[in-house]
């Protein structure tokens, strides 16, 4: 063929492309579905530019008048190309684009054969709902990883492992999805199974990222909760190595739980490990928790600086005397807490000789500890230290005037309470238990009950009736060191 036919073959396609847009610009845009005969205009229309492409890349380029005809008709197929882009959106709604590509495109893969149609209202938003779904999935990534961190603390059930295995997996799965042009593709290929509209796609997978966040974020919550009932199940029982355990875990998932940091201080002070729970319970405190105030409180008040080798019980009564501030102040009063600090402080103050201060805040404790049902830990110590207090410093009987005035006044005495002490104490540290020494009661630190320190020693209330009917005998014969050595062989 001579260069002039040539010419004329591709003036012949232009002709006919210009035909068939014109004939396809004509068809309805309101259709649901289409004729042979009107698919076919459609088809025409992309057959006529694969033969111009095919037709412009057998022209010879040496040929001087070819190049000028070639360059001179430039402007006119780029209208016509212009023409069929703007009807991207026709092409699409005619004809399955897709599946004629795949069997009729030429292996350069023309442009024309890979139009989309005009993003439509929920289209054009696409990038803000994918920018969602990446935000949805990066958060739901690190509740993951803090998950995983935490449960791998100590050993993971075959349950919580399939469970943050089936979590990972789903946001993997969504994020490639999002980000890669193969996984985009094999994601569409899901939803249009599932027979979800192209036009809704971005939408159901941002559905399924918050889907998954959520699930996550429940499963955190479910944790971290959890792991805070089970350590405190843990702790009362006196399995301090199961209750480790759990609040470490607990603490893996929600660093700035002060709470967490609190009872883990309270474990390492209740077997002596005196630095470890310092610096539990000054996390505590730096985030204000009122807990972790009383406990530092309480350890301090034994506590041997390391630097002076001395205690400093100043410290701990100042301490006490805040966190007994704001506990008072809490708008849903906290009995419990207030009966802690109060206790904890006549403990402090008689470390400093402050007897008649200490009494005061003792019996209030006292009054505290009656008003409370539940079981805690650290109950009953109260009486043993307003025992020893009135050892110390007896309170004044009611003098003749006082009487005459009718004046009312409760005066205690140290054998009540320090049989009040031995039948209800139950000391929650090791250093509390070592008062008992250091304050040379060793006969009573013998009956009274320290399963609450660490596991080992069950007693139901009948063998604790038991204990105490002991000591009551032992108390009424014979001189302590005496009972005391016959008590404990």
């Amino acid at each position: 063929m001579s260069e002039s036919d040539h010419i004329s073959k591709v003036s012949d396609l232009f002709n006919r492309l210009q035909d068939g847009l014109t004939e396809m610009q004509s068809l309805p845009t309101d259709k649901k579905s289409y004729t042979v005969e009107e698919k076919q205009v459609v088809l025409n229309v992309l057959f006529t530019r694969d033969a111009i492409h095919k037709a412009y890349a057998e022209y010879d380029v040496n040929d001087k008048n070819a190049a000028e005809w070639f360059v001179r008709a430039d402007s006119r197929i780029r209208s016509l190309d212009d023409w069929l882009r703007k009807n991207a959106t026709l092409i699409n709604k005619v004809v399955e684009l897709k599946r004629w590509r795949e069997q009729c495109a030429p292996k350069d893969g023309g442009w024309w054969w890979h139009l989309e149609p005009d993003p439509t209202a929920w289209d054009r938003y696409d990038w803000a709902w994918n920018f969602m779904t990446m935000l949805a999935i990066g958060l739901g990534a690190s509740y993951v990883v803090t998950i995983v961190k935490a449960m791998s603390v100590g050993s993971m059930t075959v349950g919580s492992t399939f469970s943050t295995i089936a979590q990972v997996g789903g946001l993997a799965a969504i994020s490639q999805g999002t980000l890669t042009t193969t996984g985009r593709e094999k994601v569409k290929v899901i939803l249009e199974s599932l027979k979800v509209p192209t036009r809704f796609q971005s939408e159901v997978m941002f559905l399924t990222a918050i889907v998954l966040l959520l699930g996550v974020m429940t499963s955190s919550s479910y944790l971290k909760d959890h792991y805070n009932k089970s350590g405190h199940s843990a702790y009362e029982s006196g399995d301090l190595n199961n209750a480790e355990t759990a609040y470490m875990k607990g603490l893996e998932l929600d660093p700035q739980e002060a709470s967490f940091n609190s009872e883990l201080g309270r474990i390492y002070e209740s077997i002596g490990m005196q630095e470890s729970a310092n610096a539990q319970y000054y996390q505590g405190v730096r985030a204000g928790n009122l807990e972790g105030i009383n406990n530092l409180g309480r350890l301090l008040i034994n506590r041997m600086n390391p630097i002076t080798q001395n205690c400093d019980p100043h410290m701990a009564q100042s301490f006490l005397f805040l966190g007994l501030q704001r506990a008072e102040a809490l708008k849903k009063r906290d009995i419990n807490l207030e009966y802690q600090f109060n206790r904890n402080l006549g403990w402090a103050l008689m470390a400093t000789d402050d007897y008649e201060e200490a009494k005061v805040y003792l019996k209030k404790a006292i009054d505290l500890d009656k008003q409370i049902k539940d079981d805690q830990i650290g109950a009953g110590m109260a009486y043993c230290f307003l025992a020893h207090a009135l050892e110390k410093s007896p309170d004044k009987e009611l003098t003749a005037e006082e009487k005459a005035k009718g004046i009312e006044r409760a005066v205690e005495t140290p054998e009540k309470n320090w049989n009040l002490c031995v039948e209800c104490a139950r000391p929650e540290t090791v250093l509390e238990y070592r008062w008992f020494l250091k304050s040379g009661n060793a006969m009573r630190a013998y009956y009274v009950d320290t399963s609450k320190i660490i596991s080992g020693l069950d007693r139901n209330a009948n063998q604790q009736r038991d204990v105490y009917n002991n000591y009551l005998k032992a108390e009424t014969s014979g001189p302590k060191s005496e009972k005391a050595v016959a008590s404990i062989q």
